[in-house]
């Protein structure tokens, strides 16, 4: 009897110990989501701001440009970073680790679609 717990036992403590290392392995993905999601919020939050006292838009496939005020912003794909331009200079707020993005126009507004490199993907409905 005295045996089949000591085996019992030492088994438990093996599964826990691998248990212990995939757990602490996922915990920085778990992060790096969330930290990633925030981000991506914040810069859909800009841009919907950006875009409800504006009249004139240009919209392209992955640009979106519109007069503010005397300023002109662009949101636009340049590299793998999406930058919030203001006069064309300066990269005043960006998204990074862009793969692709894509502007369209609707019946109610603007979409903004968002792929990220490792391959997430993030969406926005900005209504006129």
């Amino acid at each position: 009897m005295e045996r089949r717990s000591l085996v019992i036992i030492s088994i438990l403590s093996i599964f826990t110990s691998f248990m212990s290392l995939i757990i602490l392995q996922i915990r920085p993905a778990i992060n790096i989501d969330i930290q990633e999601r925030y981000e991506v919020s914040n810069f859909f939050i800009q841009l919907k701001k950006d875009l409800r006292t504006t009249q004139n838009i240009e919209l392209q496939q992955n640009q979106l440009c519109f007069y503010k005020e005397t300023s002109r912003i662009c949101y636009g794909l340049r590299g793998n970073r999406m930058n919030r331009t203001n006069n064309n200079s300066g990269n005043n707020f960006g998204l990074l680790n862009v793969k692709q993005v894509r502007f369209t126009e609707n019946e109610v507004g603007f979409m903004l679609e968002v792929w990220k490199t490792n391959n997430n993907y993030y969406y926005t409905q900005v209504f006129r």
